[in-house]
């Protein structure tokens, strides 16, 4: 008897087995994210102007940032951010909102990876991924990266559900809803298109008329008409506020804005880069906006500082190599030792 109720265990434990790992990845993982977690404001540039927006739109000031209308940045985060506010504007409950969604996402892409490789693959790939800086950060700053990340793997998922097994009419509708949201939280979504499309219709070797082609049809058609959509209300109001301006001069608050460089800006810039003369422009200069294109030298000086941004998915070393150039030079040399032991380990592995 004893010995039959270990087997039963046993073939329970066997039968949840990929659940009860998802769980306890999950677990981990929220462990590390707590611990970065702090009550406070995190600085994180992009992050601010999505608070603003958001903080704009809570208080009933529309659309705006600094008091000017947003041509830019789609509205889905930040609206996901006023809702958060409407709940509880202190930082501390909106800090929980992008580590919710990392863990979140980390949970549907175990489920993805399950479908071509082990639990045990699943379980590391995971749990790597979700520890390197790039993507531990998310879950600690107000970028609307984590709510993408979330939505962009349940719709990977739902396309590859569909591949399987054709999907049904919710399946359908709930992919098109979910991948036009994803455009109103990041207007870079639709170079995504490809991958879910892909998702969909790997299987097939012609274009056939079933449901899922017709899906990824649809799912194309409410990408690209969410993404135009969402661009040109954006430019409409601010040509609204533009019109409003020009008739209505005196009903319109004075606003700061940026000046233009003068001639010897691209040289003023460039010294400042090298550390000379940075204390007096910084102290008699006004805010400019630096535009300047790059040369050939740039884009070799970039093409050699590969191993520094490769280096950097696992720590930001940046901050570091400003002050240090050695420190920079370690992380470049890191950098392509990783690149040159991952080309060699690609081209040594058998093709299928």
């Amino acid at each position: 008897m004893k010995r039959s109720f270990r087997v039963s265990i046993g073939h329970l434990f066997e039968k949840h087995r990929n659940e009860k790992v998802g769980l306890l990845l999950i677990l981990i993982i929220a462990v590390y994210y707590a611990l970065l977690q702090n009550g406070k404001w995190v600085p994180s540039s992009d992050g601010e102007v999505y608070l603003s927006i958001a903080r704009s739109l809570a208080t009933g000031r529309g659309y705006t940032f600094n008091g000017y209308s947003v041509s830019l940045i789609p509205p889905g985060w930040p609206v996901v951010l006023m809702f958060a506010m409407k709940i509880s504007p202190f930082f501390a409950f909106l800090n929980l909102l992008p580590m919710m969604f990392m863990l979140a996402s980390a949970g549907v892409w175990y489920l993805i990876l399950l479908r071509f490789t082990s639990f045990k693959r699943a379980f590391i790939v995971v749990l790597v991924t979700s520890t390197v800086f790039v993507t531990y950060q998310m879950s600690r700053v107000a970028y609307s990266d984590a709510l993408f990340c979330f939505l962009f793997s349940l719709a990977i998922l739902l396309s590859l559900q569909m591949r399987d097994k054709k999907g049904w009419f919710w399946q359908v509708l709930c992919l098109v809803v979910l991948c036009s949201v994803l455009i109103t939280i990041r207007l870079a979504g639709i170079l995504f298109l490809p991958v879910l499309i892909g998702a969909i219709i790997t299987k097939y070797r012609r274009p056939c008329l079933d449901r899922n082609w017709i899906s990824a049809g649809t799912t194309t058609i409410a990408m690209v008409g969410t993404f135009f959509g969402t661009v040109f209300l954006l430019h409409a109001l601010a040509e609204n506020e533009t019109l409003q301006e020009k008739q209505f001069p005196d009903c319109v608050k004075k606003k700061s804005s940026l000046q233009r460089l003068p001639s010897d800006a691209v040289k003023r810039y460039h010294a400042v880069s090298k550390g000379s003369g940075s204390k007096e422009l910084l102290q008699h200069s006004p805010m400019y906006v630096i535009e300047y294109g790059y040369s050939v030298s740039d884009y070799a000086n970039n093409l050699a500082q590969s191993g520094h941004w490769v280096s950097w998915f696992f720590y930001a070393p940046a901050e570091a190599s400003v002050a240090s150039p050695w420190i920079g030079a370690v992380s470049n040399a890191f950098g392509w030792l990783l690149i040159v032991l991952f080309i060699k380990f690609d081209t040594s592995c058998p093709k299928t």
